[in-house]
């Protein structure tokens, strides 16, 4: 198992099964979060998908194709196993519940969904999520010097402007909080004057394609956008 970390070896409190629903549909439902759900060290939950089909009260053949049609970013494939991202199928979940009328199959569902909150919302993945955020803010720290040391830097890479090195900044490429994969990635970051980091934030730049657009009307230096995107395997 890829995991460290079991929901089936949680003390979690669980929702009261809907009044007078099939208790065995209700266990199935129960029994397909808890044993087949983990949490790796970020706090993040996965799913394995051999029983997406409970969980979101469908027929095999129906989850199956909604496996195959998940973005690649949401799934983790080990041997013959797929884990689904929690969030992701929380929201499958929340757009089945929507479209669903009043009735057994909205039951269950609703019931589904409130498995998975408590298991979101229980105290030992949220001490996960903590540890993992504050790891991030310390690591993030160091990658200013990281970069600066590894690439020699003397001037700020965007303006082309002499480095002013007390006061420059790693700027993310990649906004770290909607990407924060790339978060400790000095790939992922230019080393930049105070005010040039400003702009940029001020601009609301969020990923590459973004600041290419300010780097063009700004006529700043744009070399970094083929490194990234190569380095990246971006395309």
């Amino acid at each position: 198992m890829p995991f460290n970390y079991h929901v089936a070896d949680i003390d979690l409190t669980l929702p009261e099964r809907p009044k007078n629903r099939d208790k065995r549909t209700c266990s199935r439902v129960k029994n397909a979060w808890i044993n087949f759900t983990h949490i790796d060290n970020e706090g993040v939950i996965w799913v394995d998908t051999q029983r997406m089909a409970d969980i979101l009260r469908t027929t095999a053949a129906k989850a199956r194709y909604i496996i195959g049609n998940l973005r690649e970013e949401d799934i983790k494939k080990y041997g013959q196993k797929v884990f689904i991202r929690g969030y992701r199928l929380n929201g499958l979940l929340d757009e089945h519940i929507q479209k669903e009328k009043l009735g057994k199959r909205k039951d269950y569902l609703l019931y589904s969904e409130c498995i998975y909150k408590r298991i979101r919302d229980c105290q030992a993945v949220e001490i996960l999520r903590i540890k993992y955020i504050d790891n991030i803010a310390e690591e993030r720290k160091k990658l200013k010097k990281l970069r600066i040391k590894k690439y020699s830097i003397k001037v700020d890479e965007l303006t082309g402007m002499k480095l002013k090195n007390k006061t420059a900044e790693f700027s993310h490429i990649r906004s770290a909080s909607l990407f924060k994969f790339l978060a400790l990635e000095i790939e992922n970051g230019l080393i930049v004057n105070k005010e040039t980091h400003s702009i940029i934030t001020v601009e609301g730049i969020c990923d590459e394609s973004e600041l290419l657009e300010l780097c063009k009307k700004r006529s700043w230096n744009t070399d970094w956008y083929g490194k990234f995107k190569s380095y990246f395997r971006l395309g």
